[in-house]
Protein backbone atom coordinates (compact mmCIF):
# COMPACT_ATOMS: atom_id res chain seq x y z
CA UNK A 1 0.00 0.00 0.00
CA UNK A 2 1.57 3.10 -1.14
CA UNK A 3 2.94 5.05 1.89
CA UNK A 4 1.30 2.20 4.31
CA UNK A 5 4.01 1.30 7.28
CA UNK A 6 4.27 -0.93 9.91
CA UNK A 7 5.74 1.06 12.94
CA UNK A 8 7.54 -1.03 15.39
CA UNK A 9 5.35 -1.24 19.31
CA UNK A 10 7.06 1.68 20.61
CA UNK A 11 8.10 2.34 24.58
CA UNK A 12 5.39 4.92 24.72
CA UNK A 13 2.54 2.57 23.70
CA UNK A 14 3.78 -0.36 25.56
CA UNK A 15 4.13 1.59 28.74
CA UNK A 16 0.76 3.05 28.17
CA UNK A 17 -0.75 -0.39 27.69
CA UNK A 18 1.50 -1.66 31.25
CA UNK A 19 -0.02 1.17 33.07
CA UNK A 20 -3.77 0.63 31.84
CA UNK A 21 -2.93 -3.13 32.76
CA UNK A 22 -2.25 -2.56 35.75
CA UNK A 23 -4.65 -0.18 36.94
CA UNK A 24 -7.19 -2.93 35.77
CA UNK A 25 -5.39 -5.72 37.66
CA UNK A 26 -5.86 -3.22 40.43
CA UNK A 27 -9.46 -2.96 40.57
CA UNK A 28 -9.88 -6.54 39.70
CA UNK A 29 -7.78 -7.00 43.17
CA UNK A 30 -10.54 -4.16 44.97
CA UNK A 31 -13.04 -6.19 43.55
CA UNK A 32 -12.36 -9.35 45.01
CA UNK A 33 -11.93 -7.89 48.61
CA UNK A 34 -15.21 -6.28 48.25
CA UNK A 35 -16.70 -9.24 47.61
CA UNK A 36 -15.14 -11.06 50.13
CA UNK A 37 -16.07 -8.62 52.82
CA UNK A 38 -19.64 -9.08 51.19
CA UNK A 39 -19.57 -12.91 51.78
CA UNK A 40 -18.03 -12.35 55.04
CA UNK A 41 -20.90 -12.64 57.14
CA UNK A 42 -22.10 -16.06 55.38
CA UNK A 43 -18.88 -17.50 56.78
CA UNK A 44 -18.52 -15.90 60.55
CA UNK A 45 -20.26 -18.80 62.36
CA UNK A 46 -17.76 -21.14 60.48
CA UNK A 47 -14.98 -19.01 61.57
CA UNK A 48 -16.77 -18.72 65.34
CA UNK A 49 -16.80 -22.84 65.42
CA UNK A 50 -13.24 -23.31 64.19
CA UNK A 51 -11.95 -21.01 67.05
CA UNK A 52 -14.30 -22.85 69.39
CA UNK A 53 -12.39 -25.98 68.25
CA UNK A 54 -9.12 -24.83 68.87
CA UNK A 55 -8.77 -23.13 65.56
CA UNK A 56 -6.08 -20.31 65.98
CA UNK A 57 -5.70 -16.49 64.20
CA UNK A 58 -2.96 -17.86 62.14
CA UNK A 59 -4.48 -21.38 60.82
CA UNK A 60 -7.38 -19.28 59.40
CA UNK A 61 -5.44 -16.82 57.58
CA UNK A 62 -3.95 -18.85 56.03
CA UNK A 63 -6.74 -21.13 54.98
CA UNK A 64 -8.62 -18.10 53.43
CA UNK A 65 -5.18 -16.68 51.93
CA UNK A 66 -4.75 -20.06 50.46
CA UNK A 67 -8.24 -19.89 48.75
CA UNK A 68 -6.97 -16.74 47.63
CA UNK A 69 -4.00 -18.46 45.80
CA UNK A 70 -6.26 -21.14 44.42
CA UNK A 71 -8.42 -18.97 42.72
CA UNK A 72 -5.67 -16.62 41.25
CA UNK A 73 -3.94 -19.68 40.17
CA UNK A 74 -6.99 -21.14 38.20
CA UNK A 75 -7.69 -17.31 36.47
CA UNK A 76 -4.10 -17.87 36.18
CA UNK A 77 -4.70 -20.80 34.28
CA UNK A 78 -7.79 -19.63 32.32
CA UNK A 79 -6.30 -16.02 31.39
CA UNK A 80 -3.49 -17.89 30.08
CA UNK A 81 -5.57 -20.30 27.33
CA UNK A 82 -7.68 -17.59 26.56
CA UNK A 83 -4.66 -15.45 25.72
CA UNK A 84 -3.67 -18.08 23.29
CA UNK A 85 -6.71 -18.45 21.52
CA UNK A 86 -7.35 -14.59 21.10
CA UNK A 87 -3.34 -14.11 20.63
CA UNK A 88 -4.46 -13.13 16.72
CA UNK A 89 -6.51 -10.67 18.01
CA UNK A 90 -4.10 -9.10 20.14
CA UNK A 91 -1.99 -8.91 17.35
CA UNK A 92 -4.09 -7.56 15.51
CA UNK A 93 -4.78 -4.43 17.81
CA UNK A 94 -1.43 -3.95 18.83
CA UNK A 95 -0.07 -3.90 15.37
CA UNK A 96 3.05 -6.30 16.65
CA UNK A 97 3.61 -9.65 17.62
CA UNK A 98 2.66 -9.85 21.23
CA UNK A 99 4.80 -13.14 21.94
CA UNK A 100 7.68 -10.19 20.84
CA UNK A 101 7.24 -8.52 23.26
CA UNK A 102 7.50 -11.06 26.18
CA UNK A 103 10.65 -11.41 28.38
CA UNK A 104 12.55 -14.45 27.78
CA UNK A 105 11.86 -17.95 29.07
CA UNK A 106 13.65 -17.79 32.22
CA UNK A 107 11.99 -14.09 32.96
CA UNK A 108 8.67 -15.58 31.97
CA UNK A 109 8.93 -18.42 33.92
CA UNK A 110 10.34 -16.15 37.35
CA UNK A 111 6.99 -13.85 36.08
CA UNK A 112 4.18 -15.88 36.66
CA UNK A 113 4.73 -17.22 40.12
CA UNK A 114 5.94 -13.89 41.66
CA UNK A 115 2.69 -12.28 40.35
CA UNK A 116 0.02 -15.23 41.10
CA UNK A 117 1.94 -15.10 44.97
CA UNK A 118 1.72 -11.03 45.18
CA UNK A 119 -2.00 -11.02 43.40
CA UNK A 120 -2.84 -13.81 46.26
CA UNK A 121 -1.26 -11.92 48.73
CA UNK A 122 -3.11 -8.60 47.93
CA UNK A 123 -6.11 -9.90 47.31
CA UNK A 124 -6.68 -12.39 50.18
CA UNK A 125 -4.58 -10.94 53.28
CA UNK A 126 -7.47 -8.00 54.37
CA UNK A 127 -10.33 -10.28 53.83
CA UNK A 128 -7.77 -12.88 55.47
CA UNK A 129 -7.15 -10.83 58.33
CA UNK A 130 -10.84 -9.46 59.35
CA UNK A 131 -12.45 -12.69 59.28
CA UNK A 132 -9.90 -14.29 61.41
CA UNK A 133 -10.23 -11.67 64.20
CA UNK A 134 -13.88 -12.12 64.96
CA UNK A 135 -14.51 -13.45 68.18
CA UNK A 136 -17.02 -16.06 68.82
CA UNK A 137 -18.76 -14.78 71.60
CA UNK A 138 -20.06 -11.90 69.59
CA UNK A 139 -21.00 -14.01 66.42
CA UNK A 140 -22.86 -16.36 68.63
CA UNK A 141 -24.68 -13.85 71.15
CA UNK A 142 -26.77 -11.87 67.95
CA UNK A 143 -29.24 -14.09 65.36
CA UNK A 144 -27.55 -12.02 62.52
CA UNK A 145 -23.80 -10.67 62.69
CA UNK A 146 -23.90 -7.36 61.08
CA UNK A 147 -20.88 -6.89 59.00
CA UNK A 148 -19.32 -3.74 59.90
CA UNK A 149 -15.64 -2.89 58.51
CA UNK A 150 -15.24 -0.06 57.93
CA UNK A 151 -17.47 2.01 55.19
CA UNK A 152 -14.76 4.56 54.42
CA UNK A 153 -12.53 1.98 53.21
CA UNK A 154 -15.19 0.40 51.20
CA UNK A 155 -16.33 3.58 49.54
CA UNK A 156 -12.52 4.83 49.28
CA UNK A 157 -12.41 1.66 47.05
CA UNK A 158 -15.53 1.78 44.95
CA UNK A 159 -14.26 5.40 44.30
CA UNK A 160 -10.85 3.92 43.06
CA UNK A 161 -12.36 1.62 40.85
CA UNK A 162 -14.60 4.39 39.40
CA UNK A 163 -11.69 6.66 38.39
CA UNK A 164 -10.00 3.85 36.78
CA UNK A 165 -13.25 3.14 34.62
CA UNK A 166 -13.76 6.73 34.26
CA UNK A 167 -10.14 7.65 32.92
CA UNK A 168 -10.52 4.74 30.40
CA UNK A 169 -13.92 4.90 29.25
CA UNK A 170 -13.41 8.82 28.96
CA UNK A 171 -9.77 8.49 26.96
CA UNK A 172 -11.47 5.51 24.58
CA UNK A 173 -14.13 8.22 24.03
CA UNK A 174 -12.24 10.84 23.09
CA UNK A 175 -10.03 8.89 20.97
CA UNK A 176 -12.85 8.19 19.00
CA UNK A 177 -14.02 11.78 18.60
CA UNK A 178 -10.68 12.99 17.76
CA UNK A 179 -10.27 9.94 15.17
CA UNK A 180 -13.97 10.52 13.43
CA UNK A 181 -13.28 14.40 12.99
CA UNK A 182 -10.05 13.05 10.84
CA UNK A 183 -12.34 11.31 9.08
CA UNK A 184 -14.83 13.68 8.46
CA UNK A 185 -12.12 16.48 7.67
CA UNK A 186 -12.00 18.08 4.44
CA UNK A 187 -8.72 16.53 2.91
CA UNK A 188 -8.86 19.41 0.14
CA UNK A 189 -9.27 16.35 -2.08
CA UNK A 190 -11.30 12.92 -2.96
CA UNK A 191 -10.69 9.55 -1.63
CA UNK A 192 -13.55 7.98 -2.63
CA UNK A 193 -13.15 4.88 -5.70
CA UNK A 194 -9.37 5.59 -6.56
CA UNK A 195 -7.20 3.47 -7.09
CA UNK A 196 -3.37 3.71 -6.71
CA UNK A 197 -0.61 1.15 -8.83
CA UNK A 198 2.63 1.67 -8.29
CA UNK A 199 5.41 0.79 -10.78
CA UNK A 200 8.13 0.94 -8.51
CA UNK A 201 10.17 -1.18 -10.78
CA UNK A 202 12.19 0.61 -13.80
CA UNK A 203 11.42 -1.86 -15.98
CA UNK A 204 7.93 -1.36 -15.42
CA UNK A 205 7.95 2.22 -16.51
CA UNK A 206 8.39 1.24 -20.07
CA UNK A 207 4.54 0.28 -20.22
CA UNK A 208 3.62 3.52 -18.15
CA UNK A 209 1.87 4.78 -20.71
CA UNK A 210 0.82 2.27 -22.60
CA UNK A 211 -0.78 1.00 -19.37
CA UNK A 212 -2.23 4.13 -18.77
CA UNK A 213 -3.84 4.03 -22.15
CA UNK A 214 -5.21 1.15 -21.47
CA UNK A 215 -6.87 1.35 -18.28
CA UNK A 216 -8.75 4.58 -19.73
CA UNK A 217 -9.85 2.34 -22.49
CA UNK A 218 -11.89 -0.27 -19.49
CA UNK A 219 -15.80 0.81 -19.25
CA UNK A 220 -15.95 1.39 -15.70
CA UNK A 221 -12.89 3.56 -15.35
CA UNK A 222 -13.46 7.55 -15.62
CA UNK A 223 -10.04 8.85 -15.72
CA UNK A 224 -6.76 7.71 -14.99
CA UNK A 225 -3.80 10.39 -14.22
CA UNK A 226 0.08 9.92 -13.92
CA UNK A 227 2.12 11.50 -10.84
CA UNK A 228 5.75 10.65 -8.95
CA UNK A 229 3.91 10.70 -5.70
CA UNK A 230 0.16 10.37 -4.06
CA UNK A 231 -0.79 11.28 -0.92
CA UNK A 232 0.19 9.07 2.18
CA UNK A 233 3.72 9.16 0.28
CA UNK A 234 6.69 10.48 0.97
CA UNK A 235 7.09 13.53 -1.24
CA UNK A 236 9.88 14.87 -2.17
CA UNK A 237 11.86 18.55 -1.09
CA UNK A 238 14.01 20.48 -3.09
CA UNK A 239 15.98 23.78 -2.81
CA UNK A 240 14.13 26.68 -4.64
CA UNK A 241 14.85 30.35 -4.39
CA UNK A 242 12.30 33.56 -4.97
CA UNK A 243 12.77 35.57 -8.08
CA UNK A 244 15.90 35.89 -10.52
CA UNK A 245 18.60 36.98 -8.47
CA UNK A 246 19.10 33.88 -5.69
CA UNK A 247 18.95 35.49 -2.58
CA UNK A 248 16.60 33.31 0.21
CA UNK A 249 17.15 29.46 -0.32
CA UNK A 250 13.82 27.66 0.61
CA UNK A 251 13.38 24.06 0.44
CA UNK A 252 10.02 23.09 -0.97
CA UNK A 253 8.25 19.86 -1.39
CA UNK A 254 7.77 18.72 -4.73
CA UNK A 255 5.01 17.05 -6.57
CA UNK A 256 5.02 15.93 -10.14
CA UNK A 257 1.73 15.59 -11.85
CA UNK A 258 0.40 15.34 -15.21
CA UNK A 259 -2.65 17.52 -16.55
CA UNK A 260 -5.21 15.03 -15.44
CA UNK A 261 -4.38 15.38 -11.45
CA UNK A 262 -6.40 18.14 -10.96
CA UNK A 263 -9.43 16.96 -11.99
CA UNK A 264 -8.93 13.19 -10.99
CA UNK A 265 -8.33 14.42 -7.44
CA UNK A 266 -10.90 17.23 -7.26
CA UNK A 267 -8.46 19.96 -6.61
CA UNK A 268 -9.22 23.43 -6.26
CA UNK A 269 -7.53 26.41 -7.94
CA UNK A 270 -7.65 29.65 -6.08
CA UNK A 271 -6.00 31.61 -8.34
CA UNK A 272 -4.68 30.67 -11.95
CA UNK A 273 -5.17 28.13 -13.98
CA UNK A 274 -3.81 24.14 -13.64
CA UNK A 275 -1.32 22.60 -16.61
CA UNK A 276 -2.80 21.67 -19.79
CA UNK A 277 -1.35 18.97 -22.24
CA UNK A 278 -1.55 21.13 -25.24
CA UNK A 279 1.12 24.41 -23.66
CA UNK A 280 4.39 22.98 -24.54
CA UNK A 281 5.23 25.89 -22.09
CA UNK A 282 3.52 24.93 -19.17
CA UNK A 283 6.28 22.09 -18.68
CA UNK A 284 8.49 25.22 -17.80
CA UNK A 285 5.97 27.01 -15.29
CA UNK A 286 5.13 25.81 -12.26
CA UNK A 287 1.79 25.76 -9.93
CA UNK A 288 2.14 26.59 -5.74
CA UNK A 289 -0.05 25.88 -2.56
CA UNK A 290 -1.26 28.63 -0.41
CA UNK A 291 1.17 27.91 2.16
CA UNK A 292 4.08 28.38 -0.83
CA UNK A 293 2.27 31.67 -1.48
CA UNK A 294 2.92 32.86 2.10
CA UNK A 295 6.60 31.43 2.53
CA UNK A 296 7.17 32.72 0.12
CA UNK A 297 5.65 36.18 1.14
CA UNK A 298 3.83 37.19 -2.44
CA UNK A 299 0.39 39.22 -2.75
CA UNK A 300 0.21 38.40 -6.16
CA UNK A 301 1.91 35.19 -6.54
CA UNK A 302 0.50 33.87 -10.34
CA UNK A 303 3.31 35.01 -12.90
CA UNK A 304 6.07 35.63 -10.39
CA UNK A 305 9.37 33.45 -10.41
CA UNK A 306 10.79 30.83 -8.62
CA UNK A 307 14.43 29.07 -9.11
CA UNK A 308 14.59 25.34 -8.54
CA UNK A 309 18.47 24.66 -7.86
CA UNK A 310 20.18 22.64 -9.72
CA UNK A 311 24.25 21.89 -9.07
CA UNK A 312 24.55 24.35 -12.61
CA UNK A 313 22.71 26.76 -10.84
CA UNK A 314 19.01 27.80 -10.55
CA UNK A 315 16.50 26.85 -13.40
CA UNK A 316 13.66 29.99 -13.34
CA UNK A 317 9.96 28.64 -13.61
CA UNK A 318 6.99 31.15 -13.73
CA UNK A 319 4.57 30.31 -11.42
CA UNK A 320 0.64 29.87 -13.13
CA UNK A 321 -2.17 29.16 -10.76
CA UNK A 322 -2.07 28.35 -6.84
CA UNK A 323 -4.14 25.20 -5.22
CA UNK A 324 -5.87 25.19 -2.54
CA UNK A 325 -4.37 23.98 0.76
CA UNK A 326 -4.80 19.82 0.89
CA UNK A 327 -3.03 17.75 3.42
CA UNK A 328 -0.62 15.86 0.73
CA UNK A 329 0.47 14.45 4.47
CA UNK A 330 -1.20 13.57 7.60
CA UNK A 331 -3.41 15.45 9.70
CA UNK A 332 -0.24 15.13 12.07
CA UNK A 333 1.34 17.93 10.58
CA UNK A 334 0.13 21.36 9.40
CA UNK A 335 0.13 21.69 5.29
CA UNK A 336 3.13 22.44 4.12
CA UNK A 337 4.97 24.59 1.27
CA UNK A 338 4.51 22.74 -2.38
CA UNK A 339 5.12 23.18 -5.80
CA UNK A 340 3.93 21.23 -8.41
CA UNK A 341 5.49 20.92 -11.65
CA UNK A 342 3.73 18.87 -15.30
CA UNK A 343 4.74 15.41 -15.77
CA UNK A 344 7.20 14.44 -18.58
CA UNK A 345 7.59 11.05 -19.59
CA UNK A 346 6.85 8.32 -17.10
CA UNK A 347 6.24 8.28 -13.30
CA UNK A 348 6.11 6.21 -10.45
CA UNK A 349 2.27 5.83 -9.58
CA UNK A 350 -0.81 5.98 -12.01
CA UNK A 351 -4.42 6.69 -9.98
CA UNK A 352 -7.57 5.41 -11.87
CA UNK A 353 -11.12 6.98 -10.73
CA UNK A 354 -13.37 4.28 -10.77
CA UNK A 355 -17.56 4.63 -11.71
CA UNK A 356 -19.41 3.67 -8.28
CA UNK A 357 -21.01 0.58 -7.87
CA UNK A 358 -19.68 -3.26 -9.35
CA UNK A 359 -16.09 -2.08 -9.07
CA UNK A 360 -15.40 -6.06 -9.12
CA UNK A 361 -15.80 -6.37 -12.78
CA UNK A 362 -14.00 -3.33 -13.53
CA UNK A 363 -11.22 -4.54 -11.22
CA UNK A 364 -10.58 -8.00 -12.56
CA UNK A 365 -10.92 -6.43 -15.74
CA UNK A 366 -7.40 -4.00 -15.33
CA UNK A 367 -5.83 -7.34 -14.11
CA UNK A 368 -6.10 -8.58 -17.50
CA UNK A 369 -4.50 -5.21 -18.53
CA UNK A 370 -2.16 -5.36 -16.19
CA UNK A 371 -0.81 -8.79 -16.97
CA UNK A 372 -0.86 -7.81 -20.55
CA UNK A 373 1.73 -5.21 -20.03
CA UNK A 374 3.31 -6.54 -16.87
CA UNK A 375 3.86 -10.49 -17.23
CA UNK A 376 4.74 -12.07 -14.44
CA UNK A 377 4.25 -9.54 -12.22
CA UNK A 378 2.10 -9.53 -9.29
CA UNK A 379 -1.04 -7.64 -9.83
CA UNK A 380 -1.21 -5.40 -7.05
CA UNK A 381 -3.45 -1.90 -6.10
CA UNK A 382 -4.16 -0.27 -3.11
CA UNK A 383 -7.76 2.11 -2.70
CA UNK A 384 -6.29 5.69 -2.10
CA UNK A 385 -8.57 5.99 1.37
CA UNK A 386 -6.31 3.11 2.54
CA UNK A 387 -2.94 4.36 1.97
CA UNK A 388 -4.28 7.73 3.60
CA UNK A 389 -5.63 6.12 6.52
CA UNK A 390 -2.56 3.99 7.46
CA UNK A 391 -1.43 6.93 8.69
CA UNK A 392 -3.71 7.04 11.75
CA UNK A 393 -3.04 2.76 12.65
CA UNK A 394 -1.40 3.68 15.52
CA UNK A 395 -4.05 5.90 16.83
CA UNK A 396 -6.95 3.58 15.87
CA UNK A 397 -5.24 0.41 17.59
CA UNK A 398 -4.76 2.40 20.87
CA UNK A 399 -8.38 3.59 20.59
CA UNK A 400 -9.37 -0.16 20.36
CA UNK A 401 -7.29 -1.37 23.34
CA UNK A 402 -8.58 1.13 25.24
CA UNK A 403 -11.96 0.72 24.68
CA UNK A 404 -11.45 -3.30 24.99
CA UNK A 405 -9.79 -2.35 28.24
CA UNK A 406 -12.79 0.27 29.50
CA UNK A 407 -15.09 -2.72 28.51
CA UNK A 408 -13.26 -5.05 30.97
CA UNK A 409 -12.88 -2.77 33.28
CA UNK A 410 -16.75 -1.37 33.74
CA UNK A 411 -17.97 -5.23 33.74
CA UNK A 412 -15.35 -5.73 37.12
CA UNK A 413 -16.11 -2.65 38.48
CA UNK A 414 -19.59 -3.62 37.98
CA UNK A 415 -18.98 -7.33 40.08
CA UNK A 416 -17.21 -5.09 42.62
CA UNK A 417 -19.78 -2.52 43.36
CA UNK A 418 -22.16 -5.18 43.14
CA UNK A 419 -20.36 -6.51 46.25
CA UNK A 420 -20.04 -3.47 48.19
CA UNK A 421 -23.73 -3.07 47.61
CA UNK A 422 -24.68 -6.39 49.26
CA UNK A 423 -22.50 -5.76 51.77
CA UNK A 424 -24.16 -2.41 52.14
CA UNK A 425 -27.53 -2.94 52.33
CA UNK A 426 -26.74 -6.14 54.63
CA UNK A 427 -25.34 -3.89 57.36
CA UNK A 428 -28.24 -1.80 57.16
CA UNK A 429 -31.43 -3.88 57.06
CA UNK A 430 -32.19 -2.95 60.69
CA UNK A 431 -31.92 0.99 59.55
CA UNK A 432 -34.26 -0.60 56.12
CA UNK A 433 -36.61 -1.93 59.17
CA UNK A 434 -36.94 0.79 61.41
CA UNK A 435 -37.67 3.22 58.53
CA UNK A 436 -40.30 1.07 57.34
CA UNK A 437 -42.16 0.96 60.76
CA UNK A 438 -41.96 4.98 60.88
CA UNK A 439 -43.68 5.39 57.76
CA UNK A 440 -40.71 5.43 55.17
CA UNK A 441 -41.86 4.04 51.64
CA UNK A 442 -39.83 1.68 49.37
CA UNK A 443 -39.64 4.41 46.83
CA UNK A 444 -38.00 6.59 49.67
CA UNK A 445 -35.32 4.05 50.85
CA UNK A 446 -34.22 3.54 46.98
CA UNK A 447 -33.78 6.66 46.23
CA UNK A 448 -31.50 7.44 49.43
CA UNK A 449 -29.45 4.60 48.60
CA UNK A 450 -28.98 5.05 44.72
CA UNK A 451 -28.46 9.02 45.58
CA UNK A 452 -25.63 8.00 47.59
CA UNK A 453 -24.13 5.92 44.53
CA UNK A 454 -24.46 8.20 42.43
CA UNK A 455 -22.15 10.71 44.75
CA UNK A 456 -19.73 8.23 45.02
CA UNK A 457 -19.89 8.30 41.02
CA UNK A 458 -19.44 11.99 40.53
CA UNK A 459 -16.38 12.18 42.41
CA UNK A 460 -15.07 9.49 41.13
CA UNK A 461 -15.53 11.19 37.72
CA UNK A 462 -14.47 14.11 38.99
CA UNK A 463 -10.82 13.36 40.21
CA UNK A 464 -10.68 11.30 36.99
CA UNK A 465 -10.28 14.54 34.90
CA UNK A 466 -7.16 15.67 35.80
CA UNK A 467 -5.79 12.25 34.55
CA UNK A 468 -7.73 12.13 31.44
CA UNK A 469 -6.83 16.07 30.76
CA UNK A 470 -3.40 14.97 30.69
CA UNK A 471 -2.79 11.98 29.03
CA UNK A 472 -5.26 12.65 26.71
CA UNK A 473 -3.66 16.23 26.03
CA UNK A 474 -0.47 14.74 25.51
CA UNK A 475 -2.12 12.50 23.10
CA UNK A 476 -3.97 15.41 21.26
CA UNK A 477 -0.49 16.88 20.40
CA UNK A 478 0.84 14.20 17.87
CA UNK A 479 -2.23 15.86 15.62
CA UNK A 480 -2.20 19.47 14.25
CA UNK A 481 -5.46 19.63 14.00
CA UNK A 482 -7.48 18.02 17.24
CA UNK A 483 -10.69 18.62 19.31
CA UNK A 484 -10.50 21.07 22.21
CA UNK A 485 -9.49 18.65 25.56
CA UNK A 486 -11.49 21.26 27.37
CA UNK A 487 -14.96 20.72 25.70
CA UNK A 488 -17.63 19.50 27.47
CA UNK A 489 -18.66 17.34 25.04
CA UNK A 490 -15.85 15.16 26.20
CA UNK A 491 -17.05 14.33 29.56
CA UNK A 492 -20.72 14.50 29.33
CA UNK A 493 -21.29 10.68 27.66
CA UNK A 494 -18.82 9.37 29.74
CA UNK A 495 -20.35 10.38 32.87
CA UNK A 496 -23.28 9.35 31.68
CA UNK A 497 -22.90 5.95 31.28
CA UNK A 498 -20.86 5.51 34.10
CA UNK A 499 -23.71 6.47 36.41
CA UNK A 500 -26.12 4.20 34.09
CA UNK A 501 -23.87 1.71 34.13
CA UNK A 502 -23.58 2.03 38.58
CA UNK A 503 -27.55 2.25 38.89
CA UNK A 504 -28.46 -0.33 36.84
CA UNK A 505 -26.10 -2.65 38.81
CA UNK A 506 -27.03 -1.70 42.41
CA UNK A 507 -30.76 -0.80 41.59
CA UNK A 508 -32.09 -4.63 41.48
CA UNK A 509 -30.08 -5.37 45.19
CA UNK A 510 -31.21 -2.36 46.89
CA UNK A 511 -34.92 -2.58 45.07
CA UNK A 512 -35.04 -6.31 47.22
CA UNK A 513 -33.30 -5.10 50.20
CA UNK A 514 -36.21 -2.03 50.52
CA UNK A 515 -38.91 -4.27 49.58
CA UNK A 516 -38.58 -6.76 52.38
CA UNK A 517 -41.24 -6.67 55.13
CA UNK A 518 -40.32 -4.69 58.86
CA UNK A 519 -41.32 -7.59 60.40
CA UNK A 520 -38.77 -10.59 58.98
CA UNK A 521 -36.13 -7.66 59.29
CA UNK A 522 -37.05 -7.14 63.10
CA UNK A 523 -38.14 -9.89 64.39
CA UNK A 524 -35.15 -10.95 66.52
CA UNK A 525 -34.79 -7.69 67.87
Amino acid sequence: VPGGFKEDFDKTRMGALVLAVTLLLIVAIINYVIHALAMSSMRTKEVAVKKVFGASKISLQKQFIGESFLIVFIAFIVAIVLFDLLRPLFNHVLDADIYSLAPNGLGLALTIPILIVVLSLLAGSYPAFYLSGLMPSTIFRTQHFSVKGKPGIRKALVVFQIIVTSVLITSSYIMSRQLKMVEQMDLGYALDNRIVFELGHTSMRISYESFKQGLQSIPGVKMVSGSDKVPGTRFSANPFVVGTIATDTLVVHRHIADANYKELMNIEIIEGRWFRDDYRTDFENVIINEAAVNAFGWDTPVGQIIGRIYMTGPVNRRVIGVVKDYHFKSLHEPVEPLIILLKRGSGEYITALLEEGNQTVTIDRIRSEWHYYFPGRPFHFSYLSEAFDKYYQKEQNMQQTAFCLAVFTIIIAALGLSGMCSLDTKSRLREIGIRKVFGASTTNIIHDFVKQYIILASIGFVFSVPFVYYFMGRWLENFTYRISIVSPNNYILPMIIIVLAIVLTVFPQIKSAASSHPASILKYE
